[in-house]
């Protein structure tokens, strides 16, 4: 999440390759396929908040026996 105070000072930071390890680590796997983001941004008084959704499918690749 970011907040951005007055709409000019941005306080926080924006992770996307942190977000798409966590979800990873989330199920055990070792990759993100078909990923997708979305972006909300929600006002108030002071500012707005901007977050930040990262989605796809978890994959766990599997040894080949040769």
């Amino acid at each position: 999440d970011l907040f951005s105070l007055l709409g000019l000072i941005p306080l926080g930071d924006v992770d996307i390759d942190g977000a798409v390890r966590r979800a990873i680590a989330k199920y055990s796997g070792d990759n993100l396929i078909n990923v997708h983001y979305y972006v909300a941004t929600k006002w108030a008084l002071v500012g707005y908040i901007t977050t930040f959704t990262v989605k796809g499918d978890v994959i766990k690749y599997k040894m080949s026996q040769q």
